[in-house]
């Protein structure tokens, strides 16, 4: 999705890709992007019913768990107040130019 099929064979990429994954779209994809989770699938006739649950982000998964301790969820709570959904954006996009210009510089 965010890195598509090309081959990133150059080991100086490597620590870049990671910190792009552990950091900004780490938070981007987690923090702000709702996803949609099956909750059942039933066979009716030939075709295939998915029922889906509630539209959440991962992160609101996890303050609604109940097994995810008060001290976990106000943190993390508060790391998202910190955040700006653009500002992510725009920082994976550099991070990615970055990326793809170290990428190509092994194959000229």
């Amino acid at each position: 999705m965010w890195f598509g099929y090309e081959r990133y064979d150059n080991p100086a990429v490597v620590p870049l890709i990671n910190a792009l994954c552990k950091g900004e779209l780490n938070w981007l994809l987690n923090g702000f992007l709702p996803t949609m989770k099956l909750k059942s699938k039933e066979r009716v006739g030939s075709k295939v019913v998915r029922t889906y649950g509630e539209t959440m982000t991962p992160l609101s998964r996890v303050l609604a768990c109940p097994e995810v301790t008060a001290e976990t969820k106000q943190r993390l709570r508060a790391e998202k107040q910190s955040l700006n959904p653009f500002a992510l954006t725009r920082e994976v996009e550099r991070q990615m130019k970055v990326i793809e210009q170290n990428r190509r510089r092994t194959e000229a």
